[in-house]
């Protein structure tokens, strides 16, 4: 009798455990870039102490199984970047915003079709560069910048063999 009942809570225990470990490895708090709302929460996140009323997405940006939300905070530039798991749910991949410039070039990590990587340049009002010289394994490319006004804008560049990429802003 005393076995059967110490059997009984030790199998009510187990089947606590693994209900828990399975509620939480499958809970929202894992789930972001699915909405907006998630979106801001994840960005607040990736970097403590922000708040929501300072950060302005700029815009959402799907391609194939990425999600990437170009944005500013407090007027810097920024970008997140979020992959789609098999669930269907979106979790961060990348992220930055350590800038105190105008404007900031991203080299995404975005798996491609072809031979080319993903260029995001993001922009506050206060960019008063109209070129961005990128250069990559010594190859160079002029991109137009538009001037005085929040902006972003993705575009393909070769992949470098070497992962080597620089910029220069031009007047």
């Amino acid at each position: 009798m005393l076995k059967a009942k110490i059997g009984i809570i030790l199998c009510s225990i187990i089947v606590c455990v693994y209900s828990y470990q399975f509620m939480t490895q499958n809970s929202d708090a894992d789930i972001y870039g699915n909405d907006k709302e998630s979106i801001i929460k994840s960005i607040q996140l990736s970097e403590r102490g922000m708040n929501q009323e300072d950060i302005e997405i700029l815009k959402i940006i799907d391609i194939k199984n990425n999600r990437i939300f170009p944005y500013l905070y407090n007027n810097k530039p920024g970008f997140i970047h979020f992959t789609k798991r098999i669930s269907g749910n979106y979790l961060i991949s990348d992220y930055d915003n350590h800038s105190d410039s105008s404007l900031e070039a991203y080299v995404l990590d975005i798996e491609s079709d072809d031979s080319n990587q993903l260029l995001l340049i993001v922009s506050n009002e206060a960019n008063d560069k109209s070129k961005l010289k990128v250069t990559v394994d010594n190859r160079t490319i002029v991109k137009a910048l538009k001037i005085g006004e929040k902006n972003f804008s993705i575009s393909k560049i070769p992949r470098s063999k070497h992962d080597s990429y620089s910029f220069k802003l031009i007047d």
